[in-house]
């Protein structure tokens, strides 16, 4: 969207991105609780609330499948770290653009180190494409 400069689009795919942080944290709020009671009544530390912990306490049919819900979990984050690389990088190189382009647009031309005698160098019309004093 960023490449095809669809605004429209990218403006409904960040409403749907807020919605789905809002449902995430929602969710987040609901599993903390229950994630605490479940290492409680398996009566482990209350820091050791990570996956594998679990893993390690549960028996042989939940482990595996915690362990292929950890592994998904896993490509999941490994595939948003390299998405989130590669917008980083189109969004620094439209930074990089846009700052090109006003540069570029903003430019005067370059005052001459001698002038004729007389004459001030500042007193000279300057050439630009935007009018800054307007």
């Amino acid at each position: 969207m960023l490449i095809a400069t669809d605004p429209q689009a990218l403006e409904k795919l960040i409403k749907q991105e807020e919605m789905l942080i809002i449902e995430a944290g929602k969710l987040e709020k609901l599993r903390q609780p229950l994630i605490k009671e479940l290492a409680a009544a398996l009566g482990m530390a209350s820091g050791q609330t990570a996956l594998s912990a679990f893993i390690n306490h549960a028996d042989s049919q939940i482990s595996a499948k915690l362990t292929v819900i950890r592994e998904q979990f896993t490509g999941i984050t490994d595939e948003l770290a390299q998405l989130n690389k590669l917008n980083e990088r189109l969004i620094q190189q439209s930074l990089d653009y846009i700052s090109y382009n006003i540069n570029v647009l903003s430019q005067t031309m370059a005052e001459s180190t001698y002038v004729p005698k007389g004459q001030n160098g500042e007193d000279r019309n300057r050439r630009s494409i935007l009018d800054t004093k307007a």
